[in-house]
């Protein structure tokens, strides 16, 4: 599915990622000092672990976090050891924090792609069984930037399970939270097992698909395939891109010069993300039609059909290298 950005907050969110403002977890590369010896980061650890005031801890906290992975498991091994709570906690936090900033990478290159699809993070599992942790952590970080922690969120959607359930409802029900955070959190109850919240979203959008203004129509209509494709109720995210795919296509025989040239953008969107939910669905032949339309409508989808996870299960079918063939001759004839 190719990320559709709903409204100015999100759209802020991506942007202070892109521009740059880090958490210590997500530090710039250039900012890492040389790898440290293991003797160093040792004493370093032992520093941290008797300090003897947050304002000591924060400090020694720091300079153990741009050690970068180098401390991580001098860091475990000391909070493994530890005897009293707060000293447990802290070296908890600590290893949080070093995973965080591996992951961090990751989690911004899959999100500068703009796709979003099922099993996309999956091959974090690679990072080790602390993974699901650190996101959550990530996830949960006020310190974190709010485009880090969207992906973070996106990630458990492949990697948790139902034990998040429980932090996962504290974090929706925060009202201090960024709104697309919390609706993130209401999406990852749902795919984990609690569908409560996403269920009052879609009862609440449900009611403006009566509505006689189009763009209050096609708003809802696009919401909620939004929330099925996320929640992965595929054939309910098609039933919603075929009514708006029939209001653009009606607009669109109407339409001349810029505005046509607008509206054909739009549709092919459309078209595109619908082939990606017919797909999920193995509903080939539906699929191939509407990327075809996708594609002739706007020709940068084509790159995506091998990028795309949600694709995968086309790319394998029998007749996608023909199709694929006949896309670039098309390609290929617009280009003369």
């Amino acid at each position: 599915m190719f990320r559709m950005f709903r409204g100015l907050l999100e759209s802020c969110l991506i942007f202070s990622w892109t521009a740059g403002v880090w958490s210590m977890a997500g530090a710039q590369e250039k900012d890492k000092p040389a790898a440290p010896s293991k003797e160093a980061v040792a004493a370093l650890v032992k520093e941290y672990a008797q300090a003897g005031s947050a304002l000591e801890r924060g400090r020694l906290e720091r300079r153990l976090v741009a050690f970068g992975p180098a401390a991580l498991e001098a860091v475990r091994e000391a909070g493994e050891q530890a005897a009293a709570e707060p000293s447990r906690q802290g070296f908890k936090r600590l290893r949080l924090l070093l995973l965080a900033q591996k992951l961090t990478p990751f989690l911004k290159e899959l999100m500068d792609t703009n796709l979003v699809y099922d099993g996309q993070y999956a091959g974090l599992k690679a990072a080790g069984p602390e993974t699901v942790e650190a996101l959550l952590f990530l996830f949960n970080d006020e310190g974190t930037t709010a485009a880090i922690r969207l992906g973070a969120a996106r990630a458990l959607a492949d990697l948790g399970d139902a034990s998040l359930v429980p932090e996962l409802r504290r974090l929706e029900s925060d009202p201090l939270l960024f709104p697309a955070l919390r609706e993130e959190a209401g999406t990852l109850m749902a795919i984990h097992g609690d569908s409560r919240r996403a269920d009052q979203k879609i009862r609440e959008l449900a009611k403006e698909l009566e509505s006689k203004d189009p763009r209050v129509f096609i708003g809802a209509n696009l919401e909620l395939a939004n929330i099925y494709y996320k929640i992965r109720k595929y054939s309910k995210a098609t039933d919603c891109y075929e009514r708006v795919i029939t209001v653009f296509e009606a607009a669109r025989k109407n339409a001349g010069g810029e505005g046509r040239a607008g509206l054909d953008r739009q549709l092919a969107l459309h078209y595109y993300n619908a082939a990606c939910s017919y797909t999920l669905q193995e509903k080939f032949d539906k699929a191939k039609s509407y990327i075809r339309k996708a594609i002739e409508l706007d020709s940068s989808h084509f790159n995506n059909l091998e990028r795309d996870g949600d694709f995968k299960k086309l790319r394998d079918s029998p007749g996608y290298p023909e199709l694929r063939q006949e896309l670039a001759k098309l390609l290929e004839k617009d280009s003369i």
